[in-house]
C-alpha cells in the first residue's frame, strides 16, 4: 500500500467531536489509515496529492 499525503486542504473533518472536528493543512495516510494530521511536509517515497481548490 502506497504512503500518500493529501496536501492544502482548506476544510477537513476529523469525525471528532469538539475542537478537534475542523483542521486545515494536510493530511498523512500509511497502511491505508490516517496517521498525521496538520502541517507536514511530503517524507521521501511519498505520493503527494495537492488539494488546492478543493
Amino acid at each position: 500500500m502506497t504512503d500518500l499525503l493529501i496536501a492544502n486542504i482548506r476544510h477537513g473533518l476529523t469525525g471528532c467531536l469538539g475542537s478537534g472536528e475542523r483542521f486545515s493543512g494536510a493530511l498523512r495516510v500509511r497502511g491505508g489509515i490516517i496517521a498525521e494530521i496538520g502541517a507536514l511536509t511530503p517524507m521521501p517515497g511519498e505520493r503527494v496529492i495537492d488539494a488546492t481548490g478543493t
